[in-house]
């Protein structure tokens, strides 16, 4: 009990365990405001038409991901379900990404109403384009 929580040790407790690497913990997500301004200001972005993805290096041994929906997008429900989509799209495929960095995105209007393989494609190309994508 003396010891604090290791995220890299339960990812790894995860991974050993077979189908669990799959797991989006609260450790993969980012949760501070002051975490959300660093990747905008010393990050990189890459723009299409349903989203902004912005990232930057972290420093650990995964990676970590943020959304964002202004109030502006509609109603809790819609905003919500756009959320959820986008993180399990990321659970999905984190596995495929390279290791190391903070990754926030900023939904659009035109994503608001999008199926799930499409706000996946979607977010796999913004990751290719980042060069985000491990050769898996």
């Amino acid at each position: 009990m003396g010891q604090g929580y290791n995220p890299e040790a339960q990812t790894e407790r995860s991974e050993k365990a077979g189908g669990l690497r799959f797991r989006f913990g609260k450790h993969e997500r980012l949760l501070s405001t002051k975490e959300y301004k660093r990747i905008y200001l010393e990050g990189k972005k890459v723009v299409n038409k349903s989203a902004v993805l912005y990232y930057a290096h972290n420093r650990l041994s995964y990676c970590r991901l943020g959304i964002t929906v202004s109030r502006k997008m509609g109603n809790a429900v819609r905003r919500n379900r756009v959320k959820r989509l986008l993180r399990e799209a990321f659970r999905l495929n984190k596995h495929r990404l390279k290791s190391g960095y903070d990754l926030v995105v900023v939904v659009r209007e035109k994503a608001m109403d999008l199926p799930f393989r499409e706000i996946e494609s979607k977010l796999l190309q913004m990751y290719e384009k980042a060069g985000l994508l491990t050769l898996k």
